[in-house]
């Protein structure tokens, strides 16, 4: 791994802009009642979109921002310039709202090196580094190859499986398309702002799954 934790720091980014297989996706997406469109854009240098609501959803689903299979995951990471070596490294430009989601795609697909910015670019506007106002267009198509694995993803059985279970947690977002949700676990329920619960979680689980990796190595 490039780097010592799946969520890495503004300045370790900064540090590491030199690298040359150095992917930097910006996920960022509409919140409920607040488009990107009526934000000024503002990016981190080499930036490439993620279409995280376009091209890397299915639109035949009745469900909004639906998984796409490997092969439409494979063609529009490829349009990227994404080879199978790139670190890749996700971030919003709201803080953390999206990227994380960005993140654990890529890791279904079976990619690796691929981390999460912490802060995302507001905390880069905070230590003054270089902004730009235009996406980095890729000119040569990457050679990423999709591998799905199944141990990242959830189907409905295993959620059916998981109700039972007092070792998982289940965290339900409100349907509604507010930001509340529900947190079951244990026989107990919380009701709590979603996105920070969230963020809480997936740094938790982040310290987790580095330090389990530790010690298998």
């Amino acid at each position: 791994m490039t780097f010592n934790s799946p969520i890495i720091s503004t300045q370790e980014l900064h540090d590491n802009l030199h690298l040359k297989n150095l992917i930097i996706l910006d996920c960022t997406i509409d919140k409920v009642g607040q488009s990107i469109k009526d934000q000024e854009l503002k990016l981190i240098p080499n930036s490439l979109f993620f279409d995280l609501e376009g091209k890397f959803s299915d639109h035949s689903s009745q469900f909004p921002h639906t998984f796409v299979d490997e092969e439409t995951f494979t063609k529009e990471a490829q349009n990227l310039g994404i080879n199978q070596d790139s670190i890749i490294v996700c971030y919003d430009r709201w803080g953390v709202y999206s990227s994380p989601r960005v993140w654990w795609m890529f890791k279904v697909m079976g990619h690796n090196e691929i981390y999460v910015l912490d802060g995302g670019l507001p905390v880069w506007m905070d230590n003054n580094f270089v902004t730009t106002s235009t996406y980095f267009l890729p000119t040569i198509k990457g050679d990423f190859i999709a591998d799905f694995q199944s141990n990242w993803f959830a189907d409905t059985q295993v959620m059916l499986n998981a109700i039972n279970d007092d070792s998982k947690m289940i965290i339900d977002v409100d349907q509604k398309g507010v930001s509340r949700g529900l947190l079951l676990s244990q026989d107990k329920v919380y009701e709590a702002d979603i996105f920070q619960l969230l963020r809480i979680y997936f740094l938790k689980m982040f310290w987790l799954i580095h330090h389990i990796n530790q010690k298998k190595n």
